[in-house]
């Protein structure tokens, strides 16, 4: 009850310009992830995942059983669109749905953490552009994957702990233990941010409640269940490999400047030495923190305070990366999967920021702070677009495509479906839409696609859809009607008189 009467007087009482700038910069955040969930396609993962994964039964969902374990099957989003597909049927609503609520819930955990955080109006607005300023992470919540899902959920976990830290109570404890468990099984790399908080929770559970059974219960509760989760999964998976398909150069190129990479969105602002900068002065920024944290936490004692978690989250959350992957010789994890560092490198910035700010030389620190923190607002809104992914963008075009196919099905009075195909790499998104039960293609095009290269001789598809530099195969049998992307991608039709 007590969320309630915090959110009752928080309607009631007088709103500030300061809450209706943040409510402004939330609900525009929302808003845009909703517009990209519904106008952009269906990416080649999340149609793997829906059309292979969400058929099958709970059992197997949760445990991985069937054949060649992946990464893909994020257990609590194949859960969740499984759920809704009952409802609401197979389409992008049940896709994406349960991504956009983690989206809507890491903007509201933004805004609660610079209300909490900071009271001047400006140091709060500058610390929300910051929490929302990474374009790439934002795609994630609008595309039906547990990547997003996993860091709404992370953000709730640490909301929760900064108010058991803050009010010692078991409601708190249990919703950020709850939270991070949830998160685990959306994606499981956050097994790093779980380790991290939990090492942080049992140090302090040793150090303020050694007597306290019920707390002591509930986290290790917590432990076993989420073994109980992952590991027939985790078995599973390295009897497969699939620890070993990504980062195999080391934390500095795989993770640290494949994010950078990715945070920019190829729109560097200092050219071709974007990344090299950026990835110095976050390693210098990282090193700073964890100095800082350790430095602050002997000096409190080794005693725990809501901002000392703050500033533990990072570096703490980094080391138990590199501990666990050097010691389990997995690979190391690219930008897409390391995309949860990211609210804790806010977190971690908004925490040192504020004890930097308390310092002597204050008075030269916020205005750069927060001119910093203005300036994060250059990055999404020179990023921001309604048609594509950064990791999947060659299924941008799903759509045209199909709609091309089905004006020239209504065009020409057609009858029967239009016979097509597609490279293997695009044919998921176009299956999924094709088959989807929203009834805008099924009738137009044939709903069966097989995984091709190029049109084999024998193949008889009156359309193919495929890569241009292939076209050489098959350019005997076929002509190029429509280039989606020049040298990339275009529609390729049957010749009516092959070979003349």
């Amino acid at each position: 009850m007590t969320g309630i009467k915090e959110l009752r007087e928080f309607v009631l009482r007088p709103i500030r310009t300061s809450d209706c700038a943040l409510l402004f910069l939330a609900t525009a955040y929302v808003a845009y992830l909703t517009l990209r969930a519904f106008l952009i396609p269906a990416t080649i993962d999340e149609s793997f995942s829906i059309l292979y994964y969400v058929p099958k039964d709970i059992w197997a969902i949760l445990t991985y059983d069937y054949p060649e374990p992946s990464a893909n099957n994020h257990i609590l989003n194949t859960l969740t669109i499984k759920f809704l597909t009952g409802i609401f049927g197979s389409n992008l609503l049940s896709a994406r749905l349960g991504n956009l609520l983690a989206g809507a819930l890491f903007a509201g955990a933004g805004v609660w953490l610079v209300r909490r955080l900071f009271s001047h109006p400006i140091t709060r607005v500058a610390g929300l552009f910051v929490w929302l300023a990474n374009p790439y992470l934002a795609e994630f919540f609008s595309i039906g994957r547990g990547y997003g899902m996993s860091i709404g959920l992370m953000a709730f976990s640490i909301c929760h702990a900064f108010r058991f830290f803050e009010k010692q109570t078991g409601k708190a404890f249990l919703l950020s233990l709850m939270s991070a468990w949830l998160a685990v099984a959306a994606s499981f790399t956050l097994l790093n941010f779980y380790c991290c908080l939990s090492a942080v929770f049992f140090l302090f559970l040793w150090q303020n409640a050694r007597r306290n059974w019920r707390w002591w219960l509930a986290f290790f509760s917590s432990h076993l269940l989420l073994l109980g989760l992952t590991y027939l999964p985790v078995i599973r998976m390295l009897g497969n490999k699939e620890f070993e398909k990504f980062g195999v150069t080391g934390f500095f190129e795989d993770t640290v400047r494949s994010s950078i990479r990715h945070f920019f969105y190829g729109k560097g602002l200092l050219g071709a030495h974007t990344v090299e900068v950026a990835s110095i002065l976050l390693s210098i920024f990282l090193g700073a923190a964890a100095i800082i944290f350790l430095v602050r936490w002997a000096t409190n004692h080794f005693r725990w305070t809501p901002n000392l978690l703050l500033n533990a989250l990072l570096p703490g959350t980094v080391a138990v990366n590199l501990a666990m992957t050097l010691l389990t010789d997995a690979a190391w994890l690219p930008a897409r999967s390391c995309l949860f560092f990211y609210p804790l490198l806010v977190i971690s910035f908004y925490a040192t920021g504020q004890w930097l700010v308390g310092t002597a030389a204050r008075r030269y620190l916020r205005p750069l702070l927060l001119a910093m923190a203005l300036a994060s607002a250059i990055i999404p809104i020179r990023a921001f677009n309604l048609s594509q992914s950064r990791e999947w963008w060659f299924d941008r075009d799903s759509f045209v495509i199909l709609d091309y196919l089905k004006n020239l099905y209504i065009q020409e009075a057609r009858t029967e479906p239009i016979s097509f195909d597609s490279y293997w790499l695009f044919s998921l998104s176009l299956k999924f839409h094709i088959q989807s039960n929203n009834g805008r293609y099924a009738k137009y095009v044939q709903p069966e696609m097989i995984w091709l290269e190029t049109p084999k001789p024998t193949d008889n598809y009156e359309f193919f859809y495929g890569e241009t530099k292939n076209f050489h195969q098959f350019s005997d049998r076929y002509e190029m009607v429509w280039v989606l992307e020049p040298g990339q991608r275009a529609l390729f039709r049957r010749k009516q008189n092959p070979g003349g």
